[in-house]
């Protein structure tokens, strides 16, 4: 069942969590006062989701969001990585500024007037779609082609009508749901990292995971979890899929030797994921320059073919 109080808190308690880790600033996370956010900060939202219901709407104008300082002449947001390829989407900005979320879920699955996009992203991302009929989360994909992601035959999804798709997809009650993605990041499973870039403009965060696939992410989100080091075997791993395990567990371990969680220095383990992160990106741009010269150029492609 639908509760607005009960959503609200749940998103809260997510966000607040979020921002004790390296990447989420503090200040990022926007409360809205007891009577909600202004109709002016509202304004290109409703006119955008017109159609929803007043139950919908209400609730975006109590929602806290994620959102971070406008930068630029055109006072623009960058996006803030919550999940794998997920990013929070934002309802409510002030006037004078710019920005192009709201609404843009949509443009993936058509929803119900009672259910509305929280997040946006590209092809691996999770749009998270609360329906506020039932209380829920669903978690629909850009490509519903991995069976394990839908609750129906692949065969049954592609006869579905488009507008009805998303039901495809897992549900959640709001709490549980919010409670699961909060482990999932204070567990270190999911872990999302500032990058290197300009002082004066907000990280664009980067995604890590200690698992290949989202049936591992379940088994360790209810397994003990003691906050040891991390060590994985990549013996057996493609080279392209060593090197991000490993940077995984580089990542892992930095929060761990921080004092995750229970005496955390998120300054200190920022600067040294920062770090990290510079050294990956000078890697694999090696890595991508080695194979690329390992492609066989015109002239040994031409020789090839008169051989054949």
């Amino acid at each position: 069942m639908y509760s607005q109080e009960e959503t609200i808190e749940a998103i809260r308690s997510f966000y607040l969590e979020l921002t004790k880790l390296t990447y989420v600033e503090e200040s990022w996370l926007r409360v809205p006062p007891p009577e909600g956010w202004d109709d002016e900060s509202m304004a290109r939202a409703y006119e955008v989701l017109s159609d929803k219901t007043d139950t919908v709407k209400d609730l975006l104008k109590h929602l806290p969001y994620l959102r971070t300082e406008p930068i630029g002449q055109y006072k623009m947001f960058h996006d803030i990585l919550i999940g794998p390829d997920t990013k929070a989407l934002c309802y409510s900005f002030p006037p004078g500024t710019f920005n192009d979320q709201s609404g843009r879920g949509d443009r993936l699955y058509p929803l119900p007037e009672y259910c509305i996009y929280l997040t946006q992203g590209d092809r691996e991302a999770c749009r998270l779609v609360l329906d506020t009929l039932r209380g829920t989360i669903t978690e629909t994909e850009v490509f519903a082609t991995g069976v394990p992601r839908i609750t129906v035959s692949y065969e049954r999804y592609e006869s579905m009508p488009y507008e009805d798709k998303w039901r495809a997809f897992p549900s959640t009650p709001v709490r549980e749901f919010f409670h699961r993605w909060t482990r999932m990041h204070t567990k270190l499973i999911w872990m999302v990292v500032p990058t290197p870039g300009p002082p004066d403009k907000p990280s664009r965060g980067n995604f890590h995971t200690r698992t290949r696939v989202s049936d591992e992410d379940l088994q360790l989100v209810d397994a003990e979890w003691d906050a040891q080091e991390w060590d994985p075997s990549v013996d057996d791993l493609p080279q392209h899929t060593a090197m991000y395990m490993k940077q995984a567990a580089a990542v892992y371990n930095t929060h761990i030797r921080h004092g995750w969680p229970a005496d955390f220095d998120k300054t200190g383990c920022r600067a040294a994921v920062l770090a990290l992160e510079s050294e990956f990106a000078a890697e694999r741009e090696r890595q991508f320059a080695a194979a690329e010269d390992e492609q066989p150029t015109d002239e040994e492609n031409s020789s090839i073919d008169e051989e054949l």
